[in-house]
């Protein structure tokens, strides 16, 4: 028990709500595309596969960097992919803007005061 300690700890907490995480949105993505979207199995099917054929590459290709670069450079790049990936996904016109392009902090916080 002398290698159990807080930060081994707290990393494997962190793997593990990462990887539930993970399976949470894998396993919705087809029911949220088939009524949010009107995707088929087959569209949800395609998705599915591209995100798993891309794990692998991008695994490699972290791995080589990582041979290359600090672990705090690789950090903040894939918190900021992270980041992008984030905004990306969010429904801006239901949060009530109709194009992302004129979407500021300033704007969100006063469509909201408003309602």
């Amino acid at each position: 028990m002398q290698y159990v300690t807080p930060p081994v700890i707290t990393t494997l907490g962190l793997l593990f709500v990462n990887k539930l995480v993970s399976e949470e949105v894998q396993s919705s993505a087809p029911m949220i595309t088939k009524y949010r979207f009107g995707w088929s199995v087959e569209q949800v099917g395609s998705l599915s596969a591209g995100v798993g054929l891309l794990v692998v590459p991008l695994t490699i290709c972290v791995g080589f960097i990582s041979a290359h670069c600090e672990d705090r450079f690789i950090l903040k790049w894939l918190t900021a992919f992270a980041l992008l990936g984030v905004a990306i996904m969010i429904d801006w016109e239901q949060l009530g803007f109709e194009s992302m392009g004129t979407v500021t902090v300033a704007k969100y916080v006063r469509e909201r005061m408003q309602k």
